[in-house]
């Protein structure tokens, strides 16, 4: 891989009673995130790819900030090459909107969930939908594999991951 490879992250209120806010929080920095592609594509040329990598709520600004952008990618903006979501706390349905909408901006999705994950659990609980990052003893959710990938699943017996670019 050549080019970049950016972390996106942000303070959280570091409580498990202000999750809820965080996740708004995440929604929020959305623009952040278009403006740091806008920065670093003035740092690094536009013919450079930058490549992101999104753990649980990180995917959240990522995905919004990337369907914010104007369709073909503004000039101004950083070419994405390949987004890397680890165990995303989002919602399952909400991810794969949010795919199909940057799907043709970006060269690849890749995502790895998990089936033991405590915070993906308790995400799931308290909002009450299925999470893109949680996945089954049979693989990842299926809604989630149906829109960013084409169902390769990583052989793992605790976690398993997708891509669409492989």
């Amino acid at each position: 891989i050549t080019g970049p490879a950016i972390l996106f992250s942000w303070p959280s209120s570091g409580s498990a009673l202000s999750y809820l806010k965080d996740v708004e929080q995440a929604e929020l920095a959305g623009s952040h995130f278009e403006d740091l592609l806008s920065t670093v594509r003035k740092a690094v040329g536009s013919h450079v790819k930058v490549h992101v990598a999104a753990h649980q709520l990180g995917i959240v600004p990522v995905l919004r900030g990337m369907q914010n952008m104007r369709q073909p990618p503004s000039s101004e903006i950083a070419q994405v090459g390949e987004i890397v979501a680890f165990s995303p706390d989002v919602s399952a349905q909400l991810f794969d909107d949010r795919c199909a909408a940057i799907k043709p901006s970006v060269g690849g999705i890749t995502v790895y969930g998990s089936s033991s994950n405590k915070m993906i659990d308790a995400s799931q609980m308290l909002i009450g939908t299925p999470r893109a990052g949680k996945i089954g003893s049979d693989g990842p959710t299926p809604r989630s594999s149906r829109t960013c990938a084409r169902g390769r699943p990583v052989p793992s017996t605790r976690s398993g991951g997708w891509s669409d670019g492989l």
